[in-house]
């Protein structure tokens, strides 16, 4: 008997039928604003169809909400939060199971201001008992963080989480409890006295009593909102596909964190041949703003290699922006590539939502190519090593209306890495309307 494959999504729910846009009763979850959210399962098998069960929990770690569901090959089911009968307005978080390997994500939103966000699901093989965030802040430059953290274990788990400078000193901790497939939110605005104005750090977050944790990280401020997951894991090599100066208003912000015992001698490697190096202490990040670099030209849209070169372990969170219409989002940097990645959700005009996707060679000749929409529609290129491909959805031939997903394979064998925007080009409200997620290996 196949053990059953499961997600754990740290979802924040229930208050705005925003694709309506009915109000309806309302709490805030981190950051300012009323938040409703959606989740998307994808199967990504080519041939077999998914059994899927979703539990929802609240914060006692009691079970709320139960739907079970097959999703066939190539597919993928939305659950729009707000519509789900019996659940009242509030913060949950979902345990997703499958009777084959699937993957997901969240989008998120609010009113008031309009923000958005999305991030991706975490299997169990994903957990840990140490997760690491390159990202922390508290009104650096009107930014401030708040962390989302799940129990992904079957017992309570006692929870730290330290907070370091760009200097390496540990300048606050927390600690709690959390109950088994519960989750926790951690606002850094209620460690002002702490952190300081002004503060942009990275963050530790450990079980004490060994049990198996899931996060992710909100950034808001400035009537923007960014989103992304904490890194299990770490490697000596990171790979950014979207890095941008001034590309249609759009830049960008590269942050990498040595999560190591030692110093990092890091070197960062942009698509363009441009090179910089640093030296980075265990456990704190070191941010590149790309408009800043003078070797970057305006208007580029390039991807970027990162590399410790004397064998410590790196994370890569790069942020995505636009003053020019307060949009923004985050994403992981890929600490490998995979022959065949898979998207959840891609979307032309769908009630106006609309996606690109940007897929970067992550290997050393050329790399063929292949979309496969669940549609059945393909499209093709072919990439250079190190470089990115650009897939704009409504310029693609989808129907107005899509909503479906892919299937990004490399057809000879070389690696890729895909990242996903999704954004509202249509609306006239102000607001922050882009998301984005990364693709899933397979």
């Amino acid at each position: 008997m196949k053990k059953p494959f499961r997600l754990r999504i740290l979802s924040y729910m229930g208050l705005v039928l925003l694709l309506c846009f009915v109000a309806v009763a309302a709490v805030s979850a981190q950051g300012p604003g009323t938040w409703v959210s959606s989740f998307t399962v994808q199967n990504p098998s080519t041939t077999e169809t998914a059994s899927v069960s979703v539990e929802i929990y609240d914060s006692s770690g009691t079970s709320v909400w139960t739907d079970s569901t097959t999703i066939a090959a190539g597919q993928s089911q939305l659950w729009y939060v707000p519509n789900l009968s019996g659940l009242a307005d509030g913060r949950y978080s979902v345990v997703v199971s499958s009777s084959i390997p699937v993957v997901a994500i969240t989008n998120l939103q609010s009113s008031s201001p309009n923000t958005g966000g999305s991030y991706g699901g975490v299997a169990d093989t994903e957990t840990r008992t140490t997760l690491y965030l390159p990202g922390v802040y508290y009104e650096y430059y009107g930014y401030i963080s708040a962390i989302a953290l799940q129990n992904a274990d079957t017992a309570d788990a006692d929870i730290s989480i330290t907070f370091y400078n760009a200097s390496g000193t540990v300048v606050d901790t927390l600690t709690d409890t959390i109950p088994a497939s519960a989750s926790a939110v951690f606002d850094q605005a209620d460690q002002a006295a702490d952190l300081g104005t002004g503060y942009i750090g990275s963050a530790v977050v450990e079980s004490t009593n060994g049990k198996s944790l899931a996060a992710m990280v909100s950034i808001y401020g400035n009537n923007e909102y960014y989103a992304y997951n904490a890194f299990a894991s770490g490697s000596t090599v990171a790979y950014a596909p979207v890095i941008m100066n001034n590309y249609y208003g759009w830049l960008t912000s590269l942050t990498v964190q040595n999560i190591d015992t030692a110093d990092a001698m890091v070197t960062l490697t942009y698509s363009n041949g441009v090179e910089r190096n640093a030296t980075i202490p265990p456990n704190t990040s070191w941010l590149q703003y790309t408009p800043n670099d003078p070797d970057i030209p305006v208007g580029a849209l390039i991807g970027a290699t990162v590399e410790s070169t004397n064998g410590k372990s790196i994370v890569v969170l790069v942020n995505e922006g636009n003053f020019n219409n307060n949009s923004a989002a985050s994403y992981n940097g890929f600490s490998d590539g995979s022959t065949t990645v898979s998207a959840p959700v891609i979307m032309n005009y769908y009630y106006d939502w609309i996606t690109s996707v940007t897929v970067q060679n992550v290997d050393t000749a050329d790399a063929d190519v292949l979309l496969t929409y669940s549609n059945g529609m393909t499209k093709t290129a072919t990439i250079l090593p190190g470089g990115t491909a650009l897939w704009y959805q409504p310029n693609d031939g989808l129907p107005s209306g899509f909503l479906g997903s892919i299937v990004i394979t490399s057809t000879n064998g070389k690696k890729l890495v895909a990242i996903i925007n999704e954004g509202n080009e249509v609306t006239s409200e102000a607001g922050d309307w882009l998301m984005c997620y990364n693709a899933f290996p397979q």
